[in-house]
């Protein structure tokens, strides 16, 4: 190195290159920065731009600081040659970035669809994005739709602005709002607040029409929009629908024989408040109730077991209530509370 720094200093340049490059042989970072600076500018060895960039990222990956920052100087004022070199080496992403930095989004999209073609969900958010910004709007329509079928909540909100929009695809506002509402529930923010621009009385307009139409879990998806909304009478739709779809599974599991699966569905509707649901468990048999029980404790499924308990217990039988009891003493399918343990066994002494 001292070798190398001396001749150069003496503009020597042809013999501080030589110098310089015995030192790289051994790994030596400084040695490859200078490399690197000659090579770019020509000094001491034949200018190759490709020879500079190689030997530039070697001694940045070692950490030496000023391969770093002359790295960057290279790429910016070289961008274009550089680019075409990271594309040749398959570095598509930095070819990409670097293209699009020089303005040539046709070779930065021929770099993106090199990684879109791998499945790259951010490279097709790319692709969409140059589509956009050349008034493509029906390309763009494609890439969204390939990066939302991979569930990208970016690209399935984009989507929906397109629906809204009209723009790449007929205009639609009803499947603007479900991909709005797909991306919110991913996560993805700006989504909720493009729900906020659709009022609860549009949505519930929309929702009607759905159940017109007899399908129930799209309607019921919208009501519940529009309940959050602060739509009441969506509030109300929504839980009598959800508590319809329930009993319609439960009638099913019944007529099958499943007793089991029927109670539980039974439940739910019970739940969103169905009068029809609450009278069939009344009527239902606390023997029955008990075997199901039993059969969902021994699979372990405490908490499904413990709610049935309860229900037999309700009906004042007196085994539901000691396994109430045991299941309060255990913490099983319930938090653990000695007091209520010994209440419900009190009460099955009693009866």
């Amino acid at each position: 190195m001292r070798f190398a720094k001396n001749y150069y200093a003496q503009e020597n340049l042809r013999r501080s290159f030589e110098w310089y490059e015995r030192a790289a042989k051994y790994d030596d970072a400084e040695a490859m920065y200078h490399l690197a600076e000659m090579y770019f500018y020509g000094h001491g060895v034949t200018e190759n731009l490709k020879k500079s960039l190689t030997y530039c990222q070697k001694s940045a990956s070692k950490g030496y600081a000023d391969a770093v920052k002359f790295l960057e100087h290279i790429e910016e004022e070289r961008s274009v040659q550089v680019a075409a070199i990271y594309f040749r080496e398959q570095n598509f992403e930095k070819a990409a970035e670097l293209y699009l930095a020089s303005g040539n989004p046709d070779e930065a999209f021929r770099a993106y669809s090199k990684m879109a073609g791998s499945g790259n969900v951010n490279a097709m958010l790319k692709l969409a994005e140059i589509c956009r910004e050349k008034s493509n709007f029906a390309s763009a329509f494609e890439w969204y739709t390939k990066a939302a079928e991979l569930n990208n909540a970016e690209a399935i909100y984009n989507l929906g602005t397109l629906y809204y929009s009209g723009l790449g695809v007929t205009q639609n506002f009803d499947k603007a709002i479900e991909l709005y509402d797909r991306a919110a529930k991913l996560g993805y923010e700006e989504a909720t607040e493009s729900l906020a621009y659709f009022d609860a009385e549009t949505v519930t307009k929309m929702a009607e029409k759905y159940r017109k139409q007899n399908n129930l879990e799209k309607a019921i998806e919208l009501y519940e929009i529009a309940a959050n909304a602060g739509n009441e009478d969506a509030e109300n739709i929504y839980f009598e629908l959800n508590a319809e779809k329930f009993i319609k599974v439960a009638n099913n599991y019944l007529s099958h024989g499943d007793f089991e699966k029927a109670i539980e569905f039974f439940e739910k509707a019970a739940d969103f408040g169905s009068q029809e649901a609450k009278k069939f468990l009344s009527r239902v048999d606390s023997k029955k109730v008990i075997t199901i029980a039993d059969n969902l404790f021994a699979q372990k499924n405490f908490a499904q077991a413990f709610d049935l308990y309860t229900r037999a217990a309700n009906l004042n039988n007196k085994a539901a209530m000691r396994k109430l009891a045991e299941m309060y003493e255990n913490g099983q399918g319930v938090e653990r509370n000695i007091e209520k343990a010994f209440a419900w066994l009190k009460k099955a002494t009693k009866l």
